[in-house]
């Protein structure tokens, strides 16, 4: 279950697959990827959007479920966006079609008690069986031939890693993409505007520990199970209770005092500083500095 401010009318769209290629058949014991999505224009009513559901799914079965909301701006317009990403798994066999069936969503105003309920058309997939290797025979008659090459490769391989040690020094990390919108971040206190400043607050929040923990909903946050494990248990409270406050900006009018203002953007900034990634030393200082140790 979800909110977040919206229009009157709720739009949804439903995409399988991964990326913007939607798939029209899937491998046996396969998986499959469907996004269910609602988004609107922000206007300030509030909705309630709860997890579709498909009573009706036929060969495959729900391996994992994560929901997130998300604010995206541009020049006209902010738009709100739900997000529910479902991990199917395919337990019928090739030669088979699997289907989620219709796809009902359940949904309310903020306002209101009673709920509405809207039905979306589910997806169809044949199943395939996966893809075969060549005969053993085959296999083992390159072995020979990878055998002649380790030698090479190895070589190859030592000078290869050290390129790419160099291309992803040079790359910025995640901190330091983040640490820039929020250094930009300043200039929208300085202007007066504390809903759009907190509005950018949060979705930095919300956006780093999406790409870094794998967490895509603060208010669903429960201890544990954060993916790429790392982050504390009080730190995560500490983002809720700021992510509250920011939307008791955007949504309630609440003026934010200058110790509120400076509290969300100083979190934001010491939990980016103390997971910046250390530098590595070149292998010519550090044989360097083994040399004179000895």
């Amino acid at each position: 279950m979800m909110a977040c401010g919206v229009r009157a009318e709720l739009e949804f769209r439903v995409c399988r697959g991964c990326g913007t290629a939607e798939v029209s058949e899937v491998e046996e014991a396969g998986t499959l990827e469907l996004t269910v999505c609602a988004e609107w224009p922000q206007e300030g009513v509030t909705y309630v959007v709860y997890t579709p559901v498909m009573p009706e799914m036929r060969g495959m079965t729900i391996t994992d479920h994560v929901p997130f909301g998300e604010t995206l701006s541009n020049v006209s317009q902010t738009i709100q966006r739900i997000v529910h990403q479902f991990r199917l798994l395919v337990t019928n066999e090739a030669g088979t079609r699997v289907e989620t069936g219709p796809i009902v969503v359940h949904y309310r105003r903020g306002d209101r008690e009673e709920r509405e309920e809207r039905e979306l058309a589910g997806v169809t997939l044949a199943v395939v069986r996966k893809a075969r290797r060549r005969a053993q025979g085959v296999a083992l008659g390159t072995i020979g031939a990878v055998i002649a090459g380790v030698s090479v490769l190895g070589v190859s391989t030592y000078w290869m890693r050290r390129r790419r040690s160099a291309v992803a020094a040079a790359e910025p990390s995640i901190e330091s993409r983040y640490m820039a919108e929020l250094e930009a971040s300043k200039r929208i206190r300085i202007e007066g505007d504390m809903p759009r400043y907190f509005l950018t607050l949060e979705e930095l929040l919300r956006g780093y520990l999406r790409e870094k923990y794998c967490i895509g909903n603060i208010e669903e946050w429960q201890g544990g199970g954060n993916g790429r494990a790392g982050l504390d248990e009080r730190s995560m409270w500490v983002a809720k209770e700021l992510v509250g406050l920011a939307q008791q900006v955007r949504y309630a009018g609440y003026m934010p005092s200058a110790h509120e203002q400076r509290r969300m953007y100083e979190f934001v900034e010491s939990l980016l500083e103390r997971n910046q990634p250390r530098r590595s030393e070149p292998e010519e200082t550090m044989y360097l500095q083994k040399e004179k140790a000895t």
